[in-house]
Parts: C-alpha cells; structure tokens; sequence
C-alpha cells in the first residue's frame, strides 16, 4: 500500500483574485517586507476554491517564533506567544486574530505535504493573487474526493478519521477509496485518543451532519 503522496517538485498555480479583508493584507505586507515568505493556507484556500468566503486566516511563513514577536513589536501588532515552542505565534490586528506557524521542515513544499488532506494542502500568495497546489488538492477538490495526504496519518492522528467524515457530510465529497480503507484500519487507534478530544470530533461531526442526517421535517 502507498504510504504518502509525493508532493510535486514544483507548485500548480492557477490566478484567483480575491479582496480579504485589511488586516490579512497588513500581517502578510508586514513579513514580505521584512524579507519573510508568507502564504495563507489550509481551509481559506479550499473555501475559495468552493465559492465560500474565508473566515479563518491562517498564514506559514519562513520566519522563526523568535522573528515572528520581534517583528510584531516593531510594528505595534498584539500578540500571544505561549505556543512559541512550537513556532507558532498568534499575532492580533484591529479585532481579528491570526494564526502565524514556521513551515514544517523550513519549506513551504514540505509543509503543504504534512497537512491531513489534499484539499487543505493549499496556500494563497496575496502579493501574485495565485493558488499554489503541490499535492493535486485542486484536483481533488474539482473532483469532489477527500484524499489524505499520508495514509500513515490515522494511525497517528486519529481525530482525522472524524475530520474525513465531517467534511463528506459538510462538501458532500466522496472519500477515495485508499483514504477510506485507512480509515477503517486504523479506527482502533481511538482507544489512544483523549476523551475530551473524542467528544469535539463527534459534536463537530454531528453539527456538520445535521441535514444528511435528519433531513426536513
């Protein structure tokens, strides 16, 4: 069996202008001006390319935690930096908050190819206006697939066995078939998985599921 698609060694990109609002602009001016790469990824792409307008604006870069506050204070910006360790920084502007993360493995290439599926694996330039896809997640989401990224990965992160279903029920996406077979193997791995963990994956996946469901009275 495949264990992991192999990211390609250079992006499909296809233009999609969008207007986001202010402060996405500011936070990803701020670092390309510092000599930082940044991109937004994960669910705002995928809602762009569905026809939904974003709401969650998460952003990779190439700087550090330790940049990313430097930088902050220099321009004025808010932020929270507990989950440095973790090279990862909450910087907040006006009244939105943004998530700021380093890339895996200091690559933009390698970081879209560790997210749990193709359809997530995509990030935004905002100065080209341009979709960047390495794992075929344009495809796939053309298609109507929920496709992992690593089969490997339910075994490790469990949850997204939940994530997969709640987003069939939510795009009305089919789960291709290698994905789902992962699935089914690796549901043992939730008795490894906190409770409290357990129970948000199945309040989310119920709320998501509600129409297909219950239906219309």
């Amino acid at each position: 069996m495949k264990q992991k698609n192999i990211p390609y060694a250079d992006p499909v990109r296809i233009s999609c202008p969008h207007s986001f609002p202010p402060g996405v602009q500011k936070i990803a001016g701020i670092f390309r001006l510092e000599g930082h790469e940044i991109y937004l990824v994960g669910g705002s792409v995928r809602d762009l390319l569905l026809g939904r307008e974003p709401h969650d604006h998460d952003f990779v870069l190439s700087a550090d935690a330790e940049e990313m506050v430097r930088i902050c204070k220099k321009y004025g910006l808010s932020y929270d930096d507990q989950y440095s360790f973790l090279n990862y920084v909450i910087a907040i502007c006006g009244e939105d908050q943004f998530d700021l993360k380093t890339y895996t493995d200091n690559s933009l290439r390698l970081d879209l190819a560790s997210r749990d599926f193709t359809m997530n694996a995509l990030a935004y330039d905002l100065e080209a206006q341009e979709i960047l896809d390495y794992m075929g997640g344009i495809e796939d989401i053309r298609r109507g697939i929920i496709r992992t990224s690593n089969l490997e990965s339910f075994a490790e992160k469990p949850g997204n066995i939940l994530r997969a279903l709640r987003f069939s029920l939510e795009f009305n996406f089919r789960i291709e078939e290698e994905t789902y077979t992962a699935m089914q193997e690796n549901v043992s791995a939730f008795e490894h998985i906190r409770s409290s963990t357990l129970i948000k994956g199945m309040k989310k996946l119920l709320n998501g599921g509600r129409a297909h469901f219950i239906g219309d009275e």
